[in-house]
């Protein structure tokens, strides 16, 4: 079974709730009253038997003194019982003999009562030990007189009777006097006990009519009260707030009072427009809108201090700065595809490629002039950097510039390695120092083409505006990708005039091999020649010998 949550429960629930706590509160102090009933009850009992005992405890010790040695221990057992609920009766406890029932200390006229039958019962029990314990008879000599006959006389002489104990007499005599005494007190506690037990009924039967009558008007009129006070306002918020979570933040609330509820509906409204404000400033930064911010948010200490609010105005600058971060990352991945796909395309030439390079550029930067410059090493001992693309005010300009290594800025860019961004330029300074036109920018961005430490050349941009960081970091990276391209073309090139001065040394070596078989047919021709003259001369030789023989 699911556990209940007083925190879940209505506020009606909780009210009435406690109400009816109250009405039960009521009721078991009644029956806690009516316990009371109970023990005043068992008082008159426990006093009804002590009475019964008083008498009992007489009638058995005159049995044991008339020989029943049996009503020795009846009356002893009544004597122990009756002392014990004295006690009880005085002290509160448990009643002896008598289960479940427990008695509260005497008090007021029951208490006086007691006091005089403990007074009596003290002495009581002692008479009462003395006729149990003592000896009821004791042993005792008489002398005989002398006595004469015609023939003898008799001497007097000693002999032993059994005479009563004054003792247990006078104890037995004590409890018989004081018998009736004693039963009359008892008696006069039980009806003292049971005058207390009616006193104690009507007062509570009074008490409990009384507490349920003034239990239910009280729960009348405290549901009353609080349905007009309470429950009505809550139940009017509580709609409202379950249409604000709906979603329909033009809710307002109005209580004429100036009591918690009051502070409770003006905070409610104060919320509630929060909410509705909020909910404007969220579409609006959800649609894009990063601009858009009420008044309220920077102006109102009720706005600017509420942390939700700023958790609002923190998420929107998040967005923006995302949305900001994404458009420069998007921008810079386009660029990078779009310009690593022109990178590719060096079967029209570099200079082409340039030109066509650095038009593309300032049209995507934005921008006004650019310049590309190649390192020329043709000649390893006075390498320079020449202007292969240049770029003006939306048309080119096709113009011979040469410069060397560590003239003007380009130059020291060049031996630098490092790119140098100037926001700050005089008027004439680009006319003299970067050949770019006489136009004078008011920033201009120089970065090394750099691949591995070795620069290939510097692209050299100017620009009305600033540069911002990231197109500084995507041109220094596109100056790589540019610097890649050509170290290939360069590499290309020295690889296809390797490839042809192998082709030329192969071709060569082919028609020396030609020549030199050639060579080797006639070589072997004559050898064969020669090898068949000489068996003709053998031949002839070893003829003219045999003639000669003959």
């Amino acid at each position: 079974m699911e556990r209940i949550n007083p925190r879940n429960l209505p506020v009606k629930t909780l009210v009435l709730g406690a109400l009816f706590m109250l009405a039960l509160i009521n009721v078991v102090s009644a029956v806690a009253v009516f316990s009371k009933l109970g023990d005043s009850s068992a008082a008159v009992d426990v006093a009804s038997r002590n009475r019964m005992l008083s008498q009992r405890m007489v009638l058995f010790a005159r049995l044991y003194l008339d020989g029943d040695q049996s009503a020795r221990g009846i009356s002893r057992s009544a004597m122990e019982l009756h002392d014990l609920s004295v006690l009880a009766l005085k002290h509160g406890g448990e009643a002896p003999k008598m289960e479940n029932k427990i008695l509260s200390p005497a008090s007021g006229a029951s208490l006086d009562y007691l006091k005089r039958v403990e007074d009596l019962w003290q002495n009581y029990k002692i008479q009462m030990m003395i006729v149990l314990e003592e000896p009821t008879y004791l042993d005792s000599t008489a002398t005989t007189e002398e006595t004469a006959t015609d023939s003898l006389t008799i001497a007097a002489a000693p002999r032993l009777i059994r005479v009563p104990n004054p003792k247990v007499k006078a104890s037995f005599d004590y409890l018989g006097n004081n018998a009736s005494y004693l039963l009359e007190l008892n008696d006069g506690l039980v009806k003292t006990y049971v005058a207390q037990a009616r006193d104690q009924e009507r007062t509570v039967y009074t008490l409990l009519v009384t507490g349920l009558i003034g239990t239910l008007l009280l729960l009348a009129v405290g549901y009353q009260t609080l349905n007009q006070v309470l429950f009505k306002p809550l139940g009017t918020m509580t709609k409202a707030a379950q249409l604000i979570a709906q979603g329909d933040y033009h809710q307002h609330l109005e209580y004429q009072g100036k009591n918690e509820l009051a502070l409770m509906t003006a905070s409610l409204n104060t919320l509630f427009d929060k909410f509705r404000k909020a909910s404007w400033f969220v579409s609006e930064f959800g649609k894009g809108n990063y601009a858009y911010q009420p008044e309220e948010f920077t102006r109102d200490d009720s706005f600017v201090k509420d942390s939700f609010i700023a958790s609002l105005v923190e998420t929107q600058r998040v967005l923006k700065e995302s949305d900001a971060e994404n458009k420069r990352r998007n921008w810079t991945n386009e660029g990078f595809a779009r310009f690593s796909d022109m990178l590719r395309k060096t079967d029209e030439g570099f200079e082409q490629l340039g030109r066509k390079l650095i038009m593309e550029l300032t049209d995507y930067l934005e921008i006004n002039q650019g310049g590309l410059f190649i390192l020329n090493d043709a000649d390893t001992h006075k390498p320079y950097l020449e202007l292969v693309a240049c770029y003006a005010y939306n048309r080119e300009k096709y113009l011979e510039k040469r410069i060397e290594a560590g003239e003007g800025l380009v130059g020291e860019v060049f031996l630098e390695g490092m790119t140098k961004y100037m926001k700050v330029i005089p008027k004439n300074y680009i006319h003299i120092n970067s050949g770019l036109g006489s136009a004078t920018p008011g920033s201009l961005l120089i970065v090394p083409l750099k691949l591995n430490d070795q620069v290939m050349g510097v692209i050299e941009l100017a620009s009305f505006t600033e540069f911002e960081a990231y197109k500084i970091e995507f041109i220094e990276k596109l100056g790589e990708s540019i610097a890649a391209t050509i170290a290939t073309a360069r590499t290309s090139e020295v690889t296809r005039h390797l490839y042809e001065q192998a082709q030329l040394q192969a071709e060569q070596m082919r028609a020396q091999e030609e020549e030199m078989r050639q060579n080797m047919e006639e070589l072997q021709a004559t050898q064969e020649e020669m090898y068949r003259k000489e068996r003709e001369y053998v031949a002839r030789i070893a003829e003219l010998e045999e003639k000669v023989m003959n």
